[in-house]
């Protein structure tokens, strides 16, 4: 092929100079494309031009039959397949922009190679670079994190750009429902995302190909959920309404230019506007003049709608479950088949979810595996749906793995801390496993949250007459009565006698410890060499809930932090830090968990080598949410405790909203204990709280109508900064009020960003 290629060249640019990228692309075809990538090819006239245009014009200019066509996709099939999965290429000097540039790079082109091959009739598997698009699909369905992790924005964001290659290059409709899912924006998904899976929706090859040229339902119905979730992160505040219907405006145009057809987008709209009947203001977005809502029964027919009866049938199936024949069970089967066609067709999915969580609970005592199927395929299709991961965490304690079914619900607290039946269970896991100690303190945190909660109240009373029996000699009223030292040397003499980790809550300083670092670490080793990965993702993800647990049921003895200083709960914090340590140089959670665990240990040391490793770890993942957090979260430690504001790097908090809007309110709040300890920051002080407030005050208002986390988390926060009596949001806070509240609410406060941070923030 070399020779060949070489004769080709020459062909082409007789009497003229062959480009030299050219003729080392034509000796080594990889080594060449991966030079290009990092920007250090020789280009001769051609330097400055970015290789992603360079690659597509060669590819122009010599066709698609070329040898240079064929090289082309044979060689970022290779790239992709080598160099998959390396935080930082080789020969990028560990600098994380070029190896997230040089990806950004090879994908675009992937992403318009289908441009150059516009003609009628062309299918993906002829376009030019279909080999490499498939690699690239393969390896992103498989590690969704690797690119994910690289993003930047929206403007730098190789995970949108992938998925943009992906849509192009669709021979199937496997990924129907990723892009049902990216144009519902789930919480994980960044907003700029939901224009992807209109992409994916408008390149899906249809069913029956003789529909081709006509109207995309599937498009028309995508852009509706999408302007119903931009609608809804507006509403919440993580989206300004201006942004929001800026955005689904263009979107909107762009739509209607894919698919010109005027009266079945007008029949669209008025289809929409009847699902929203009562929310004017999601009306008011849609591209159509109040005068013209009205539509004819005849036009109505051509949605698919839900059926009105699916509610008694999915009622009355549950309850047959409890008792399960045969034919219940091919009922139940047949009554979601309906709603997965429906899901199909439309993106919405909350009948199937909801469907199949009821059907898991029904058949839960009489057939546990069953229900588990059923909780983790609404867990699949919806990943936020509480109810679903309950589903699936009693589903595991009806078939007594204990030990999972506490995995599911100490993860599915970092997602809804909101949510008490998520907490109830957790403890309720607890006490059957004997974990007395650690059921009593996952109780007591519960009912501090939800203190009418009555299966927290009956649990807890359960566990305190289960600790009686057993003849416990040392209450917990005795231990609080007992001086700090003494405290600590009652709590490590119950370990000797139980052999369990004591869980320590808030009030009765308990520290809770969990089983998943144990075993994680027993089986598979922590210290390991720099250029391989102990432990994949699910692992470190349960080496991080593990930390988070023991951080928030640690030990408080400064009203700084909660700092964990003493006894068993010191050694496993530094085992953890040994753990996460051997992982922080290849994932950004682990990165930015090994620094905050630092941070709480109060050792001056430690909050040094924190700002070290995070320092190093913000320049290899300059997208990460967490380390940034805990970045910043560190930057601010360091000077509380030593007084010196110049550490501090500027504008950190706001950088954090601009890698997730979800963090919107952190661009206020995290800096707030900074400069409220100074008191010559009054009035950076009264601007942070001011828009704090305005921000703030309307889920206060609605924290007893509403039960959205957005909502609960919002009341919680106004609380522990102005009070929990409302106020008129037009009159300034009292600084002096917001200065104290700051100081004795601290460690909550620090847990409300936490709650903000590890909700939303998976990169």
């Amino acid at each position: 092929m070399a020779n060949f290629f070489r004769s080709y060249l020459e062909e082409r640019y007789k009497g003229s100079v062959i480009p030299p990228w050219l003729l080392n692309f034509n000796e080594d075809p990889e080594a060449a494309l991966h030079d290009l990538l990092r920007g250090i090819a020789p280009l001769g006239h051609l330097s400055g031009s970015d290789p992603d245009e360079l690659l597509l014009d060669w590819l122009q200019g010599f066709g698609l039959n070329s040898p240079y066509a064929r090289m082309l996709d044979s060689a970022l099939t290779h790239w992709i397949d080598h160099h998959w999965g390396e935080i930082l290429l080789p020969g990028t000097i560990e600098d994380a922009t070029v190896t997230s540039q040089a990806w950004l790079w090879a994908i675009d082109t992937i992403v318009a190679s289908p441009l150059v091959a516009q003609q009628d009739g062309t299918t993906p598997q002829h376009y030019p670079l279909f080999g490499a698009s498939k690699l690239l699909r393969e390896r992103m369905l498989a590690d969704r994190r690797f690119l994910n992790d690289m993003t930047e924005g929206r403007t730098h964001d190789p995970q949108g750009r992938a998925w943009i290659a992906i849509a192009n290059h669709q021979v199937d409709q496997t990924l129907l429902n990723e892009w049902w899912r990216l144009v519902s924006l789930p919480p994980d998904e960044p907003w700029y995302r939901g224009e992807y899976g209109l992409i994916g929706l408008r390149h899906l090859p249809l069913e029956n190909p003789g529909l081709r040229g006509g109207f995309n339902k599937k498009l028309a119905e995508g852009l509706g959920r999408l302007g119903e979730a931009f609608w809804k992160r507006a509403k919440e505040g993580w989206l300004l309404e201006d942004m929001a219907s800026s955005e689904f405006a263009s979107l909107v145009n762009l739509a209607m230019r894919w698919s010109t057809f005027p009266d079945r987008w007008r029949n669209y709209w008025r289809h929409l506007a009847r699902r929203h009947q009562d929310d004017e203001g999601f009306i008011a977005w849609l591209p159509i003049p109040g005068s013209d809502l009205h539509q004819s029964e005849h036009a109505r027919s051509r949605w698919v709608e839900p059926d009105p009866a699916w509610a008694r049938r999915a009622k009355a199936l549950a309850g047959a479950l409890v008792q399960p024949t045969k034919e219940t069970v091919v009922q139940a089967e047949k009554l979601l088949a309906e709603q997965r066609y429906y899901a199909n067709a439309t993106g919405n999915m909350s009948f199937f979810v909801r469907t199949v969580g009821g059907f898991s609970a029904g058949i839960r005592a009489a057939n546990p595996q069953q229900a588990l199927i059923w909780a983790q395929m609404a867990k699949t299709v919806d990943p936020w749906d509480t109810y679903a991961w309950n589903n699936e965490a009693m589903a595991l304690l009806a078939m007594r793995k204990h030990a999972k079914a506490l995995g599911k619900y100490n993860e599915a607290i970092l997602r809804f801390p909101h949510n008490v039946f998520t907490r109830t269970g957790r403890a309720e896991v607890l006490k059957l496993k004997g974990a007395l100690d650690e059921a009593l303190g996952a109780y007591d945190e519960t009912i501090k949250l939800f203190s009418n909660d009555v299966v927290a109240r009956t649990g807890r009373k359960g566990v305190l007459w289960a600790l009686q029996k057993q003849g416990q000699t040392i209450t917990t009223n005795q231990k609080e009565a007992a001086p700090p030292k003494e405290k600590n040397q009652c709590y490590e003499v119950d370990c000797s006698k139980t052999g369990q980790d004591v869980a320590i809550d808030f009030g009765k300083n308990q520290v809770l410890v969990t089983d998943s670092m144990t075993k994680i670490l027993d089986e598979k080793p922590y210290i390991v060499s720099r250029g391989e990965s102990a432990l994949n993702r699910e692992e470190i993800t349960l080496l991080i809930t593990d930390a988070y647990l023991i951080r928030r049921w640690a030990k408080e003895e400064k009203e700084d932090d909660p700092w964990i200083n003493t006894g068993i709960q010191r050694n496993r914090v530094r085992t953890l830090l040994e753990a996460l340590w051997e992982e922080s140089t290849r994932d950004p959670l682990a990165a930015g968990e090994s620094g905050i665990l630092s941070l709480v240990t109060g050792d001056p040391e430690d909050r040094q080598r924190a700002l070290s490793l995070l320092r190093m770890a913000i320049k290899r993942f300059p997208g990460s949410p967490r380390v940034r957090y805990a970045l910043a979260r560190a930057e601010r430690e360091e000077a509380i405790a030593t007084e010196d504001t110049s550490i501090i790097t500027a504008r950190q908090w706001q950088k954090l909203v601009r890698l997730d809007r979800h963090l919107f309110p952190i661009q206020w709040l995290g800096p707030l204990p900074l400069v409220a300890h100074f008191s010559k920051s009054d009035q950076e002080l009264q601007k942070n709280a001011n828009q704090l407030a305005i921000w703030l005050f309307p889920k206060f208002q609605a924290k007893d109508t509403e039960t959205s986390f957005y909502t609960w988390w919002g009341s919680s926060v106004y609380s522990l900064l102005f009070g929990a009596t409302v106020k008129d949001p037009s009159e300034l806070p009292d600084i002096e009020n917001v200065r104290r509240n700051i100081r004795i609410n601290y460690r909550e406060l620090v847990t409300k960003e936490e709650e903000l941070i590890y909700r939303y923030a998976h990169r």
